[in-house]
């Protein structure tokens, strides 16, 4: 939410203002916000570019914002890594290979 407000040029207080709107609960999505919390609804409703935040940061929900690399994870397969995920090499590290999918869905593999 923040990195949106940011990227529309909310200033640092109003935006702070308005991510205190949103129940701190791992996991809440944004419409579980909007349902739990009156004012949320309301500011959305009232002020153009809260509604424009929200709908920004609805569209990104979910996605991944920034990489992340176990340091201790290895992945043994039985053919080449590229028949079971995307792979790519780590920021600032041309050696290394690393998955593009974290490690819950690799476990399963």
């Amino acid at each position: 939410m923040k990195d949106v407000g940011r990227a529309l040029g909310i200033p640092f207080a109003e935006m702070n203002q308005f991510a205190k709107l949103i129940p701190a609960r791992p996991g809440i999505t944004i419409a579980d916000a909007i349902k739990e919390n009156p004012d949320l609804k309301r500011t959305i409703e009232t002020n153009p570019l809260h509604h424009k935040l929200i709908t920004n940061a609805q569209k990104l929900e979910g996605t991944v914002r920034q990489l992340g690399v176990h340091a201790c994870a290895v992945i043994i397969a039985p053919s080449p890594m590229t028949d079971f995920c995307p792979l790519q090499h780590p920021p600032k590290d041309d050696t290394a290979i690393v998955t593009q999918f974290s490690a819950y869905p690799l476990d399963g593999l």
